[in-house]
């Protein structure tokens, strides 16, 4: 694959068709609950998703394009205050570093938000639709945690009433895989990380929980998706063993009052 190709297959996984199929106006929160709670008890069809994608995503190598249009991104300044997600990497980006309760020394850069990790020129996905700047959605914020060697993070926000936790789980194993493969790894440390990352690469997964809403069935998501990442983190660790790319996953909340740069640790697996 080259960068002057007129038209690029870039490819659909099954865990991204899990991504979509969760996100859909039909799902319920109910119906998320009941297969993450069945995904903890027996992760295999889900591992075996991303084990899947992120072969699958060996072929794609665009290393030489950004995750951005030259032009054409909306100016933040330009969001409506809706108390989105915009708004909330606003709070990160203005605080270096941000800090996490509980973890000592867990101080973590934010740098990029809405980072869409197959974004291809004259891209198409396997089902005709275009590889876009936005595509088929996007990481809400990537982030570097420093040290002797520095661990990238990708990021998904929920906010208010936004989906569940489970459904952010899934989004950021799809984000990962997508990430994984070594002209990805390549291309992120270039365009987004500053050419900072060492190998090898591991990258920390955020869930973030602002202003959130969980009342019913929301609130026993948020245990359940512990539990599932624990599993998975275990089993893909036996799998792969060394050559996993998952490094901690963490649930984290903003702070009762006024964010001041620390955000509070629900759990960590």
């Amino acid at each position: 694959m080259t960068p002057d190709s007129t038209t690029r297959a870039v490819p659909i996984t099954c865990l991204r068709k899990r991504y979509d199929r969760l996100g859909q106006t039909g799902v319920s929160t109910r119906e998320r609950h009941n297969e993450c709670t069945q995904l903890a008890r027996e992760v295999t069809p889900l591992l075996d998703e991303f084990l899947d994608a992120v072969h699958d995503l060996e072929s794609y190598d665009n290393r030489c394009e950004g995750f951005y249009p030259e032009e054409g991104r909306l100016d933040p300044k330009a969001r409506k205050p809706d108390g989105g997600t915009g708004v909330v990497t606003d709070r990160l980006a203005a605080h270096h570093p941000v800090a996490v309760s509980k973890l000592v020394l867990y101080e973590f850069e934010y740098m990029h938000r809405e980072v869409n990790p197959l974004r291809t020129t004259r891209g198409k996905f396997v089902d005709g639709t275009p590889a876009t700047p936005t595509g088929k959605g996007g990481i809400d914020y990537v982030a570097l945690l420093d040290g002797r060697s520095p661990t990238p993070i990708l990021g998904e926000i929920k906010v208010g009433s936004d989906k569940d936790a489970y459904y952010a789980f899934v989004q950021l194993l799809t984000y990962l895989s997508e990430l994984s493969s070594k002209a990805q790894i390549t291309r992120a440390n270039k365009f987004l990380f500053n050419s900072r990352l060492v190998d090898p690469v591991r990258f920390d997964l955020h869930i973030m929980l602002w202003n959130y809403n969980d009342r019913g069935q929301k609130g026993p998501i948020i245990d359940a998706t512990c539990r599932l990442a624990a599993t998975f983190k275990a089993r893909l660790a036996a799998a792969v063993g060394a050559s996993s790319t998952l490094g901690q996953v963490l649930c984290l909340r903003d702070p009762p009052g006024t964010f001041a740069g620390a955000l509070d640790l629900v759990w960590s697996a």
